[in-house]
């Protein structure tokens, strides 16, 4: 069985989108809403980062096979944050034009992008999600998943 540690070192780039979000919101909030321009470079900086993290991490299976980072969960993945970064800059410059400039949309793009990261390598292996499924009912068949107190359920 797998160690966290080195499940957590596959879900590399979606922690670097999680904490550096975490880390731009703080930004936004103590510096205001004068910070926004300072929050859309970062979280640009911070997508691409995220981009090369993926592809320079290690392929593997993690969360008892829930987590499948292969060719095509890195390839997605860097095309989804690329692709975040790329609506963050044509976002930034509308609605600047429009005088509606906010930090929290910069910070909604990056946690969106990690969320779509994650969708992309839980569901990149139908076999792998099938045969975690087909554990699952096995389990339960045999009674681990079974809740006390009620019989026969």
């Amino acid at each position: 069985m797998p160690d966290l540690s080195s499940a957590l070192h596959l879900a590399a780039s979606e922690l670097t989108l999680a904490v550096g979000a975490l880390v731009l919101l703080m930004v936004g909030a103590f510096i205001g809403d004068k910070s926004a321009r300072l929050v859309s470079i970062l979280s640009v900086l911070l997508l691409v980062a995220a981009a090369v993290v993926a592809v320079m991490g290690p392929w593997g299976v993690a969360f008892n096979g829930a987590y499948v980072a292969d060719p095509l969960a890195i390839y997605g993945k860097s095309v989804i944050y690329l692709s975040a970064a790329v609506a963050v800059v044509l976002g930034d410059g509308w609605m600047k034009r429009t005088r509606i400039a906010k930090f929290e949309y910069p910070v909604l793009i990056v946690l969106a992008s990690a969320g779509m990261g994650m969708i992309l390598v839980i569901t990149a292996d139908p076999a792998t999600a099938a045969a975690a499924q087909c554990r699952g009912r096995e389990e339960h068949r045999r009674g681990r998943g079974r809740r006390r107190g009620r019989p026969g359920h």
